[in-house]
């Protein structure tokens, strides 16, 4: 009568199913489709262009720190760590034990092996197999020799790793921080928003400080080709540095990460100065400065430039207490110009192209485009509305100077439109410029004298630019070590699968028959044996030869003398 070995209880339904293969593929597939789609899930952006919720911060909520996702990580996890736990039990540590053959029916289904005549001790073919780089079991006439035993743990430390990464996956949405800077050129902070939270900022551990924001534009659009942040890090107790900021370019600083996110152009403006000494002459150095702001002086230890608030701007040169220059700042002469593109009579905007358009002639909601420029450089390009209710709610356009429709006058084909320019910080008026559709108004804005300096410094005002605000994300994640100590098992567990080149040997002696068994198992089928075992049973044979030489010899005498 047939005997059935029962399964033990860990191989039956429904256990078996937390290493099931079958179960892993599906949870693979199904986290990479959710991750593939991660990362396709756009950003939104406001009215104005400007990204309010970005894509990353989209796909997290939607998918990486949802529930199904977590659930789904947890899942492979245990899945994978089941799955590895069964291969070590089941063939990696059965295969670490010695087996020594037996029987000669052992050699029966081996290959490659041989079979050469042996009448020496057991311990020189143990002794040879050592020579030739195996580790060698011995019991009497038979023996197990194998290399590269670490082989075996490759798959077990490779799936290791996976299950790593897995569980840091799971755990990110729970120890993961992330918050929001926002700096105005020349502004420090001490603290963050934190995402998600209560909207109570968090103390960042150290002082932050927006030095400078650089921004470039594509031709002939107002689309950013980048932008960069420079800042200063102050930590406690440590020098301050400065790092650059900006996109594929994330510094790290006391655990966090500064990322360049978006960035807004503010109403003020921000000076560009040109500095110089009789001393150093004719070296002259050049700082963007905001109103408020302070900054180092390259080449001069100790020394900084700080400018003031009012008007005119008054700056100050200090080496720590003592002060070696101050002045104020005169108002460079502008040569402003103004072209008007566009004009719609009764301004709308259709619903299905998005585009502005008017739905009569009449004159309804009178809407003109201009575009504002001074040496070649877009200063501003809006719409301006001629009622007064919807000035009123007209979003106000960034730039340095305000402009206002006041009167449109004249028929269909030949209207003059007066548009009234006015500085945008300190609302002095600047002048009105008259024009028709399609043609352009220039005007100079007089310059006014800077005040007299006081010490050998002297500042001259080179430039006026637009005022931005950056905003940076910090995150912080203890489990991006975890992730990357995952990865190194997973390398470490391929290296060992597949560098290492595993070999099995196996012999026995028949000391009747004065014959020597061995075959041996690699990992890749052969059918001949490696060189080195191939050299140490060449050696193992050669004494055999002689000796069988020497016995047929000695026959050959005694036959002779008989």
């Amino acid at each position: 009568m047939k005997q059935t070995v029962q399964a033990p209880w860990w191989g039956i339904a429904p256990w078996s199913w937390f290493y099931s293969l079958r179960i892993g593929l599906v949870l693979l597939v199904l986290i990479t489709i959710a991750s593939i789609a991660g990362t396709l899930i756009p950003p939104i952006t406001g009215p104005d262009g400007q990204v309010q919720l970005s894509s990353l911060e989209r796909s997290q909520r939607l998918i990486y720190y949802s529930p199904w996702y977590l659930a789904m990580l947890w899942l492979l996890a245990i899945n994978i760590g089941a799955a590895t736990a069964r291969t070590i039990l089941l063939k990696v540590i059965p295969a670490l034990r010695p087996r020594v053959p037996r029987g000669g029916e052992f050699f029966a289904g081996a290959g490659p092996r041989a079979e050469i005549p042996f009448g020496g001790d057991p311990a020189r073919v143990e002794a040879e197999l050592r020579r030739a780089g195996l580790s060698v079991w011995r019991e009497g006439g038979a023996g197990y020799a194998t290399r590269g035993r670490a082989a075996l743990w490759g798959a077990p430390v490779a799936h290791l790793g996976m299950v790593v990464v897995l569980l840091a996956g799971f755990s990110s949405s729970f120890v993961a921080r992330e918050g929001t800077i926002q700096l105005v050129e020349g502004q420090e902070t001490q603290w963050m928003t934190p995402r998600g939270g209560d909207g109570q900022p968090a103390r960042l551990g150290f002082t932050l400080t927006c030095e400078d924001f650089d921004i470039g534009h594509h031709p002939r659009t107002r689309i950013p080709s980048h932008f960069i942040s420079t800042v200063r890090i102050k930590e406690p107790g440590e020098p301050a540095r400065r790092e650059r900021v900006e996109v594929n370019h994330s510094p790290a600083v006391r655990g966090w990460r500064l990322h360049q996110t978006s960035y807004q152009e503010l109403n003020g403006r921000r000076q560009r100065l040109a500095l110089w000494h009789p001393e150093l002459a004719p070296t002259t150095q050049t700082l963007e400065l905001s109103a408020g702001q302070s900054r180092p002086l390259s080449g001069a230890e100790g020394v900084e430039v700080a400018l003031g608030e009012g008007q005119p701007p008054r700056w100050t040169i200090r080496a720590g207490e003592q002060l070696l220059g101050e002045g104020a700042l005169g108002q460079p002469a502008m040569h402003l110009c103004l072209r008007a593109e566009r004009f719609e009579p009764d301004f709308t905007i259709d619903s299905a192209s998005r585009t502005a358009t008017s739905r009569s002639t009449e004159l309804n909601n009178p809407a003109l485009l201009v575009h504002l420029s001074s040496g070649g450089q877009e200063l501003a390009h809006q719409w301006l509305f001629y009622r007064e209710d919807l000035k009123a709610m007209m979003h106000a356009a960034d730039g340095p100077y305000a402009m206002e429709l006041v009167e449109i006058a004249g028929e269909a084909g030949e209207r003059v439109f007066t548009v009234a320019l006015t500085e945008r910080s300190g609302g002095t008026p600047v002048g009105a410029l008259s024009l028709g559709l399609g043609r352009e108004a220039c005007l100079d804005t007089p310059a006014a004298e800077p005040v007299e300096a006081a010490g050998p410094w002297q500042v001259a005002l080179v430039e006026q630019m637009p005022l931005y605000m950056t905003v940076l994300t910090v995150t912080r994640n203890p489990a991006i070590p975890v992730v990357y100590l995952g990865c190194a098992l997973m390398m470490l567990g391929l290296v060992l699968a597949f560098a290492i080149q595993r070999r099995e040997v196996w012999f026995v002696i028949d000391e009747a028959a004065g014959r020597l068994r061995l075959a041996a198992a690699y990992r890749h089928a052969r059918e001949d044996f490696d060189g080195r075992l191939a050299g140490a049973l060449a050696r193992l044979a050669e004494p055999a030869a002689h000796d069988s030489a020497k016995r047929d010899s000695g026959k050959r005498v005694s036959s002779n003398v008989a």
